[in-house]
This record gives C-alpha cells, structure tokens and sequence, in this order.
C-alpha cells in the first residue's frame, strides 16, 4: 500500500509540473519495475482517473487526469491544494479552459478555493473524508490549533494537516498507531496549558522558565501565546508564521495576523496584571522590514513604551547562532541599552521568540537592577518548553 501511495505521488507530481506524462517519464529514478509502474497506471485508467491521449503541446502520446470528479478529487488528496496552472497542466487544457472547468466544481460544492484575489488562489477538497476516525475531542483540539506550513509552500489546517505531517513522519499506519500518536499530541499541549490557551489564547511558563534558569529569572510571570513547537508533529502555527515574517519579507497579511494573535493575549495581561509600561526586545539583525517594530506599531497598548535598542558599532550577533546559554547571556547584557527615567509597578517585556530565555531575562535584569519597575513580565509570541535543548 505504502509503495502504491508512493507512486501515485510520482504521477500527481508529473501531471501538475508537466501535464501528460508517459511511463518513461515516472520510470526515471524510480525503484520499481516497468511492469509494477504499468500496472499501477493501468489500475488508474480502469478507475477512469487517467485517460490516455495525446498532448497538444509535444503531441507525444501519455496520460492526462480524467476531467471527471473522481479524477479532480485524487488529484487534490495527493497535492492537498493545487494552482489552476497545475490543474490546467494535469487536464491538459489552457488555463482559460481549466478556469472554466474548475468553476463547474466549486459550484457544485465538490472543490473549494483558498487565498484571496488578487493573491494566487488555490484549491482543495471541499469536505475532504478523514483517512483515520477520531474522536470529538481529538477533532476539536486538532482543528483548533494545528496548522501546517508545507515545505512546498502550501498552507494545511486542522485535521488535513495533522494526517499531512502523520503520512510524511511515518508513511501509511495502522488506526491503532494514529490513534497512540494523536493522544501524544494532545498530552504534550495538556501537559503545557491547553486548558488556558483555549479559553484566554496564551499560556503561563514561569515554572519551567526558573527551574531551568536556577537563579533569579527577574520575571514574575512568563507567557507563551504558542509553543514552538511540538515534538513529532513539528513547528507550532504560530512559530511558522513569525519565521516567515523575520525572513525580511513584507507580508502585511501575515504580520497582521500576528499581531492579532498578540493583541488577545495582551489585553487580558495587562488587566490582569496590572500592567502600566512596556518594552519590546529590540531587533539584532536590521531589516526592511521589523516584526516587532511593526508590532509596536500596530498593538493597541495605551501604556507608556520604555526605550531599548541595540547599541551602536557593534557587530550584530544572532542568539541563534551562539551555542551556550552563556554565551548569549553575555551578548544580550553587552549588546542592548534601556533608556527609562520613569518607574513603574509593573512592566511587560514583549518578544516574538523565545529559544533559550537569555535575552529576555537579561533585558528584565537590567530594568529591575535600574529600578524602573517593581514587576517585570514577559509575553511571547512562540517559545520553547524544552530549555534543555539550547544549552
């Protein structure tokens, strides 16, 4: 079965790039025989998924995908979403023609579209069928927080994603072993406070951050709108999102959608923590475009911001590239200037990632140590629970 799945991947793959294909073509590095590729293509064209033809483009003879329902359908559940240039390429028609068709399903309820004009818009299988069975509580936790970013690109939520990472991670299992690795996912977010997540959108850390530190953390409180990540089932939402947005690139849409998941959180904290100033950690690395600068910005706050900044004529150094929590503690202290003559009771220290804790706890030393707050707090956007790993 696993092998089966394998090769109807390689076909998908050659239908959405080239369009017609011929078996010469999935032949090439693949680890099967000729005879084995034939009868999996034959069994396909029985299906009346391919047809054979002849393109209009090389006018050599191949497959194409049936322009039927079942044929559209198998070639989403293995590209999960696909352009109208891929559908265009697989059906062997131009791209007025495959716009035209792919109408034709939309209105009938069979594929849906996601993105939005004049952004590249893509389509999936609307009401797709669960290749495993869960329960309501699995279905509930998974469609509201797990969402993948593929390597491809492609934007998969809830559930599709969920069998998405499944399948890639560990191929074709069984429903018992699906059912062992859901129940791991859904321990691992209880262990580390689902139950707050889901009723305030962010968690508190402050046990696990002081008893990796060991000593004075000069935080009261630590919060977390999101993991980083989840062992096995990969980057959090979230984290994939700030990534994206820290690569330099301007994506108004999705610092927006940061900046909103931000906004939740911060105006339950600064209610009920009494909150009367902030501070965001400052940037290393210049950019065209700064995600917490542009969250500065666009966060509704009403509170005084307190000063910091990277000092001058210094060479930028990424935490990320330190190897010892040492190290960075000594980067951030030597590198980032607090300028506040005011004080306050309680101050909030606003960060986008959090990896190991040093730059955040140095930044909270240096406002207790000049007495510009009593309290010091810290949100971020997606941190680690798993300190240990960045020592």
């Amino acid at each position: 079965m696993q092998q089966t799945e394998k090769q109807y991947n390689r076909i998908v793959n050659k239908l959405r790039k080239v369009g017609v294909f011929n078996i010469a073509k999935i032949e090439e590095g693949n680890n099967i025989s000729r005879s084995q590729i034939n009868k999996i293509i034959k069994g396909l064209v029985d299906k009346k998924i391919l047809i054979p033809t002849k393109s209009r483009k090389t006018k050599q003879k191949g497959y194409k995908l049936n322009r039927s329902k079942k044929g559209l359908i198998f070639f989403l559940q293995h590209t999960e979403q696909a352009t109208i240039i891929e559908i265009a390429n697989a059906w062997d028609v131009s791209i007025a023609s495959a716009k035209k068709y792919i109408k034709e399903f939309v209105d009938a309820g069979v594929v849906e579209k996601i993105g939005k004009p004049p952004k590249k818009i893509s389509y999936t299988v609307k009401n797709q069928v669960n290749k495993y069975n869960y329960s309501p509580k699995q279905k509930e936790i998974i469609e509201k927080y797990y969402t993948l970013i593929t390597a491809g690109g492609k934007l998969l939520k809830g559930v599709r994603g969920f069998e998405y990472k499944i399948k890639e991670n560990f191929g074709e299992i069984t429903q018992g072993e699906f059912e062992r690795l859901t129940e791991t996912y859904l321990k691992f977010r209880k262990k580390y406070g689902d139950e707050t997540i889901k009723k305030q959108g962010f968690f508190e850390i402050t046990g696990i951050f002081k008893n990796y530190f060991k000593k004075e953390t000069y935080l009261e409180k630590l919060f977390y709108c999101d993991y980083d990540e989840v062992p096995i089932f990969g980057y959090s939402y979230l984290y994939q999102l700030i990534q994206v947005a820290k690569c330099g690139h301007i994506n108004t849409e999705i610092m927006v959608d940061i900046t909103e998941r931000f906004q939740k959180a911060l105006d339950l904290i600064i209610i009920d923590e009494k909150i009367d100033a902030v501070a965001f950690i400052p940037p290393t690395v210049m950019r065209k475009t700064q995600l917490l600068n542009f969250l500065k910005q666009r966060l509704v706050i009403n509170k005084p911001i307190i000063e910091t900044k990277k000092m001058e004529n210094l060479f930028p150094i990424e935490q990320k590239h330190l190897k010892t929590i040492q190290e960075k503690e000594v980067n951030a202290k030597s590198s980032i200037e607090i300028n506040s003559q005011e004080q306050y009771d309680n101050v909030l220290i606003i960060d986008d990632i959090l990896n190991s804790g040093a730059t955040l706890r140095e930044v909270a030393k240096k406002i207790a140590r000049n007495n510009i707050a009593k309290n010091i707090y810290g949100l971020v956007g997606a941190g680690t629970v798993n300190f240990q790993k960045n020592e």
